[in-house]
């Protein structure tokens, strides 16, 4: 990328940023010295690469669910079954039965930790008080995350 193109990139950035602050068009020409028109223009087009980026994360949700949907059921029952193994090994309390797939339901497919959606080979499941610090495995206890994200987390709050 050539300096002048990412100049542009960078005056662009903080006329977006002037104007989510709450500044105005006029506000934002005098204080960048910037043509009214071309502030107008940059603004235009961020709007609309913002409705664009909405509309991606929309559907990337939308498709990250449905996968999700389609994961066997036996699939999840030996995942929970696993947690439950673990529970007892660090002497906690299991409460009852985690339906998984009630659990990716009720978060729709997107990550407790980062808030993005989580596809299916980088689902995991995350006890919010983690087990080895007496957190119990419910289904109010589970969130749906990333495996990466997840394992950052490790046994936090």
């Amino acid at each position: 990328m050539a300096f002048e193109e990412l100049a542009a990139e960078a005056r662009a950035f903080v006329v977006w940023n002037l104007a989510r602050q709450g500044l105005g068009t006029g506000e934002i020409v005098r204080t960048l010295g910037i043509p009214k028109g071309t502030v107008r223009k940059m603004l235009r087009r961020a709007t609309r690469e913002e409705a664009r980026q909405r509309a991606f994360e929309t559907a990337y949700g939308a498709w990250c669910l449905n996968a999700a949907r389609e994961i066997p059921a036996a699939t999840l029952a030996s995942r929970s079954r696993s947690a439950a193994r673990r529970v007892y090994a660090y002497g906690g309390e299991v409460v009852g039965v985690v339906d998984l797939a009630a659990v990716i339901e009720r978060d729709e497919a997107r990550c407790h930790i980062c808030k993005r959606p989580v596809e299916p080979a980088e689902l995991a499941f995350d006890h919010v008080v983690p087990l080895v610090l007496g957190g119990k495995h419910e289904s109010a206890n589970v969130r749906v995350a990333h495996a990466r994200c997840n394992g950052e987390k490790g046994a936090r709050l």
